[in-house]
């Protein structure tokens, strides 16, 4: 009546005489503008929530690609453990490191992998870390090759509630670096011995001239 398009339900039913004989048909109509409309707009709405799961999906496959690209060119051991201290990650460097396949490293809890010696060193600080506070320290772990000194950095992942739902680990083999300082120590202590055994008076001169060190001969 005021112009308007409207979407109607109409149902026809046949009127029957008494002896049975159609004369007539009787119209029920039923306005379903409302309904049409509403499933329209609940399709566009599902529509644009795939849409939104597509390419939302997409965005984190790229940037989990991005990481895992990152992660496998860090110079280091990286891995992420959840909150039961099993590895859920690792770049490829960890094949490197204990000779074996990705696969058999990850699932494995901190102690499968470390061992016993190497989990009792490690325990007190993965401990720490799953308490909410990062963690960094050196230490010697024994290997199948031969003990390697190791640098550590253990990472909370603290999620927005405040719970620890794991860590992430970097690891860097620092054992010629300990190998060189040990190197140089030994090379002063020698040195030093020799200095203070000298008969003769020596002396060290720095650049600028000054006194560095002398014997008492």
């Amino acid at each position: 009546r005021d112009g308007r398009t409207l979407d109607v339900w109409l149902t026809l039913t046949r009127v029957n005489d008494a002896a049975g004989t159609p004369v007539a048909l009787s119209t029920t109509e039923r306005d379903i503008t409302a309904s049409k409309r509403a499933r329209e707009e609940l399709r566009e709405l599902n529509e644009s929530l795939e849409q939104h799961i597509t390419e939302r999906t997409a965005e984190l496959q790229r940037r989990e690609q991005e990481f895992h690209t990152l992660a496998d060119n860090v110079p280091a051991l990286f891995s992420y453990l959840d909150a039961d201290q099993r590895y859920r990650y690792v770049n490829h460097r960890y094949e490197e490191h204990w000779k074996r396949p990705m696969a058999e490293i990850i699932g494995r809890t901190a102690e499968e992998l470390l061992g016993p010696a190497g989990y009792s060193v490690a325990r007190p600080h993965i401990e720490a870390v799953l308490s909410g506070r990062p963690v960094t320290y050196e230490a010697e772990f024994e290997y199948a090759d031969a003990p390697r000194s190791m640098q550590v950095r253990y990472v909370p992942d603290i999620d927005a509630t405040g719970r620890v739902q794991g860590f992430f680990a970097l690891v860097n083999d620092i054992t010629e670096i300990k190998q060189a300082e040990a190197e140089i120590r030994e090379r002063e202590q020698r040195l030093r011995i020799i200095l203070e055994t000298a008969p003769d008076v020596i002396i060290t001169i720095g650049a600028h001239g000054e006194i560095i060190a002398f014997n008492r001969a």
